[in-house]
């Protein structure tokens, strides 16, 4: 991989784009994983199914 000054400004601004997508991937896991949990307490299937 080759970067020019640009392209390195565009790799920054996509790293911070990036940890914004992990932040929320990371808090739907968790309330995923919350839902099954109290899903399971209820005996109930998992709201979210994929």
């Amino acid at each position: 991989m080759r970067l020019s000054l640009e392209s390195k400004f565009e790799v920054k601004h996509d790293r911070v784009g990036f940890k914004t997508i992990v932040k929320a991937w990371v808090t739907l896991r968790r309330i995923h994983s919350i839902c099954q949990r109290v899903s399971q307490a209820h005996n109930l299937n998992p709201i979210v199914e994929r």
